[in-house]
C-alpha cells in the first residue's frame, strides 16, 4: 500500500493593517491550521505532505516555512499576486490531483 499524499494551500498575504511591510505578512491563521492537520494526517496515516501556493516568486516564503514545520514538498504555482478565488482553483488543479486529502484554510487575509 502506498503513503497517501496530503495536500496543503497555502495563500502568502500582506496584512491589511501594514500592506507595505512585509514583517506582517503570511498565511492565515486558516491556513496555517490547514496545514497543520495535514501534518498531523501524514504522521497518522505514513503520508508526505505537499504545500502549494500560487503567485510570484516572493510568496515562496510561505514554502519554506511550510518545510520548515514538516512538509515534505513545496509547490508553487506561477501566477500574479492577485487572482480570483476560481483561478487559483484551475492553476492549482493538476497538482492536487491523485492526492488523497487537499486541506485549505476558509479565508485569506486579504478577502
Amino acid at each position: 500500500m502506498s503513503s497517501p499524499e496530503i495536500v496543503a494551500c497555502l495563500k502568502w498575504v500582506a496584512h491589511p493593517g501594514e500592506p507595505h511591510d512585509q514583517r506582517f505578512a503570511g498565511p492565515s491563521p486558516a491556513d496555517r491550521a490547514a496545514l497543520e492537520l495535514a501534518l498531523q494526517q501524514a504522521k497518522e496515516l505514513g503520508g508526505t505532505v505537499t504545500a502549494v501556493t500560487v503567485g510570484p516568486p516572493a510568496t515562496d516564503t510561505v514554502l519554506r516555512e511550510a518545510l520548515a514545520a514538516g512538509a515534505h514538498r513545496a509547490i508553487r504555482v506561477d501566477g500574479p499576486g492577485a487572482m480570483l478565488s476560481s483561478d487559483v482553483a484551475a492553476a492549482i488543479a493538476g497538482v492536487v490531483e491523485g492526492a488523497a486529502w487537499v486541506w485549505c484554510g476558509d479565508y485569506s487575509l486579504d478577502r
